[in-house]
């Protein structure tokens, strides 16, 4: 057994980056991506006026949507437009 990490063999990287990199590719898909950048803790669920529901916390911080939900979201304080 190694120290520190080290003689470490590449694996699957963290969840954090398995979950931007599949944000990623379904932005390719959907549209736009938006970033959740509040301070809530725990899961909440936003609407936009067309009725989508989407949710996001501080460790799911990503979401693929169509330019239309993007844009009401950009309008909130807790989210940017990722560009």
């Amino acid at each position: 057994m190694s120290c520190c990490g080290k003689g470490k063999q590449a694996g699957t990287p963290p969840v954090s980056v398995q979950a931007t990199q599949a944000a990623q590719a379904a932005a390719k898909n959907a549209g736009v991506l938006v970033r959740y950048v509040g301070y809530s803790a725990g899961r909440r669920t936003w609407s936009t006026p067309n009725g989508a529901r989407y949710q996001f916390s501080t460790f799911d911080n990503l979401q693929a949507m169509p330019a239309a939900d993007a844009a009401y979201f950009e309008q909130l304080p807790e989210f940017q437009v990722v560009r």
